[in-house]
């Protein structure tokens, strides 16, 4: 059982967390923040960043490898808790922090496909 909203807001919090996990993953953070919707912005995060920063990075990076890891899982039986809620979440912080179009079109594009994987 994972609660993956839980898992977000403490990435958030504390960037190092993120930058682990990806390691862990085996995945190069520094590659992923050469993609185009936050290359503008300070990636990778840290907790010296302003908050909007750090969520903006966050939430392009988790939900891009989230999307992967529930491909990945499907069919498993693993329990993925309050995906709902932590969609919900990013949809509606983004907005309230006027993300950069480009950001946002980014993230409902990996949102949309979560929904289509837990359909």
């Amino acid at each position: 059982m994972v609660n993956v909203r839980e898992s977000f807001w403490a990435m958030v919090r504390e960037p190092q967390l993120l930058i682990n996990y990806l390691r862990e993953l085996g995945i190069d953070i520094n590659e992923i923040c050469r993609e185009e919707p936050i290359n503008m912005l300070n990636c990778p995060p840290s907790e010296g960043d302003d908050f909007r920063s750090r969520f903006f990075v966050v939430s392009y990076i988790y939900l891009r490898v989230l999307g992967q890891e529930l491909r990945e899982l499907e069919g498993s039986g693993v329990i993925v808790e309050e995906l709902n809620e932590l969609l919900s979440d990013v949809l509606t912080d983004m907005r309230l922090y006027n993300a950069p179009p480009r950001l946002m079109n980014a993230v409902i594009s990996i949102i949309r496909d979560i929904l289509r994987l837990r359909r």
